[in-house]
């Protein structure tokens, strides 16, 4: 079932989780022990959140420099297929913009649609350590709204490559996310406001928001959202308070 579906047809407020991919070396059945605890509470869908690989450069003998892995994470694609694998819920794999082309990106599509995913959460992503701003691949996607673009034409069966004349449609709902305290970069909040529609209008289905620390700041981000005329749902992040 699509998110935009369960939240259509639920009548009352419900939970749903995220979680982060494992780093490399936890086997499938650590992973689901680890997801197990939840499900008693019956969440409607399970976010995967999605990760950049790190790679650093080593100085050689002869005085080169080599590029080396040093952080990868299990993909969220392999993470949604290990839960569907053992729970009858949703998953939502996050995809993002930065660290992959946009063939990279349509690959990726390929295997989640392949797999039976019809919801996705479409994001940027952060700018690397090190970075002041956000920097695509060559060929990649600079911005989100791009990214709900590509996916809004694979639901019309609109393919990247031209020799795919009768491609299957997806079927994706797609999600995007938003700053109730506004987006660090952003000039002001009725800018990153107007960013935020411009992912509506490229197809997004539903919102899901950054953590907020403050309710009042939530209830008016929803007005301004509404002023502006997106109509979509907006969902708020928490984030459990698990200690003083």
């Amino acid at each position: 079932m699509k998110v935009s579906e369960i939240l259509t047809q639920s009548t009352k407020a419900f939970p749903s989780i995220e979680i982060v991919p494992p780093l490399r070396g936890i086997t499938k059945n650590e992973l689901l022990e680890s997801i197990a605890p939840f499900m008693e509470f019956k969440p409607k869908y399970i976010n995967v959140t999605s990760h950049r690989d790190e790679f650093e450069y080593r100085e050689e003998v002869d005085g080169s420099f080599t590029k080396h892995l040093v952080r990868n994470r299990i993909s969220e694609t392999t993470v949604c297929a290990a839960i569907m694998s053992e729970y009858d819920v949703e998953v939502v794999p996050h995809l993002i913009c930065g660290g992959n082309t946009v063939e990279e990106i349509q690959s990726r599509l390929d295997n989640m649609a392949f797999l039976g995913i019809n919801n996705i959460v479409a994001l940027r992503g952060d700018a690397l350590p090190g970075q002041k701003h956000f920097q695509p691949e060559s060929d990649g996607f600079a911005h989100s709204s791009e990214l709900v673009e590509m996916i809004s034409n694979l639901n019309r069966g609109q393919y990247l490559d031209p020799t795919v004349k009768q491609g299957h449609s997806t079927d994706f709902c797609i999600g995007v996310a938003a700053y109730p305290e506004k987006h660090f970069e952003a000039a002001n909040m009725e800018t990153d406001i107007q960013h935020l529609k411009q992912k509506v209008e490229a197809g997004a289905h539903y919102i899901v928001t950054q953590m907020f620390f403050d309710n009042e700041q939530f209830f008016r981000f929803v007005d301004l959202c509404r002023k502006a005329g997106i109509g979509v749902p907006i969902i708020p992040g928490l984030k459990p308070i698990s200690s003083k």
